[in-house]
């Protein structure tokens, strides 16, 4: 499996634009997925095609959250993708005439071995996360973790046992949560990315567009 950041608010050269937001793009052996967009629709266009990566080839597209620098570039995305299966929060309206829409509430197993968690309430948020089975344990991506990361690594467990956690973490603070981890990379909106790497500095890394992630 590799993971390739898109979008981010740093990135790993000056070829790729940064950006507040976040999306990534997911290669499994069986599918490609884009989880959440970014902010801004041209930005992630052509942070994609500096990274030759072809949105159309898709055919699952993930949104963590309503909030925009998740759901920025949905429109430019679904504009360019007309056929994925689009798996959005029970909350988030607005989608229209997209012939794959999947409303998520609860937790599911959504393809082979992608599970989404289900919607999470916390900090005045509804969000859900990706959990993904490996060979190597669960991987999980967060688009900002309002709710806190536990309800995530709580269904994640359930799959498989942990292996890494991709994504905004916002305000986390509970570092001890992480010490089961092989990989960590906090991104985007991250506020304590320097006590994580200082506590985990042998599993942590760093994001930014252009990480490519291979598990």
């Amino acid at each position: 499996m590799q993971i390739t950041i898109t979008y981010d608010n740093t990135s790993t050269n000056s070829a790729y634009l940064a950006d507040w937001g976040f999306s990534c793009y997911i290669e499994t052996e069986e599918h490609k997925i884009i989880f959440d967009t970014g902010q801004n629709g041209e930005i992630l266009r052509k942070n994609m095609r500096k990274l030759k990566i072809n949105p159309k080839l898709a055919d699952i597209l993930f949104i963590s959250h309503n909030d925009f620098d998740h759901i920025g570039g949905l429109s430019w995305l679904l504009n360019q993708n007309k056929t994925a299966s689009l798996y959005i929060p029970q909350n988030l309206h607005g989608i229209k005439n997209h012939k794959n829409l999947h409303f998520i509430e609860s937790p599911q197993k959504i393809a082979a071995e992608i599970y989404s968690t289900g919607i999470v309430a916390g900090d005045g948020k509804w969000e859900q996360a990706v959990v993904l089975k490996t060979t190597q344990g669960a991987v999980i991506l967060v688009g900002c973790s309002h709710p806190g990361l536990k309800p995530f690594l709580d269904f994640a467990q359930t799959i498989a046992p942990l292996y890494a956690i991709i994504g905004g973490f916002h305000g986390f603070s509970n570092y001890q949560m992480l010490e089961n981890f092989q990989l960590i990379c906090p991104t985007h909106c991250t506020q304590n990315r320097s006590e994580i790497k200082k506590q985990y500095p042998h599993t942590t890394i760093d994001g930014g567009v252009g990480k490519v992630l291979v598990i």
